[in-house]
């Protein structure tokens, strides 16, 4: 392996880390006039692509446990932006959706995403293939760092 110096990709990483770490505490409106963490906008995000999923399901998905997306749920029904609804045969059954509004904020969410790839794309230009497999690569090995030592917390 040529003389890379791993310790400057860190020291990235770790500002990069501190900065999501930032964002997450801010909250953003989607177009609902509500204001919505990352966590909310992200329940969202998955109760839209996966509508009718259950909150089990949604747990899973979301790598959170069902009583986190419970007390998520309620919040976001209070904002008007999800419904529970029960499944066809099956009345303990509860699913989720989207309302009117919480599609509006998933669209606004979707958007903001775009518009973030876009300027990621513009700010490294033209990239080789094989660079971009390199951050792939790259990005895979520092998650597999992330997990391994979380699992050592554990």
């Amino acid at each position: 392996m040529a003389n890379v110096d791993f310790s400057k990709l860190m020291a990235i990483w770790v500002r990069i880390i501190n900065k999501v770490s930032e964002a997450e505490s801010q909250k953003r409106d989607y177009g609902t006039g509500s204001l919505l963490s990352p966590s909310e906008i992200h329940m969202l995000q998955s109760i839209g692509t996966y509508q009718g999923i259950k909150i089990t399901d949604l747990a899973e998905h979301m790598s959170v446990t069902k009583g986190a997306v419970s007390q998520m749920v309620k919040k976001l029904e209070i904002k008007g932006l999800v419904v529970k609804y029960s499944g066809t045969g099956n009345e303990k059954e509860v699913l989720l959706k989207l309302t009117a509004s919480g599609t509006i904020a998933k669209n606004g969410h979707d958007r903001h995403h775009a518009m973030f790839i876009e300027e990621v794309r513009d700010l490294l230009g033209d990239i080789t293939e094989d660079q971009a497999l390199f951050l792939e690569k790259f990005l895979m090995a520092v998650e597999r760092c992330v997990d391994d030592f979380n699992k050592a917390g554990d």
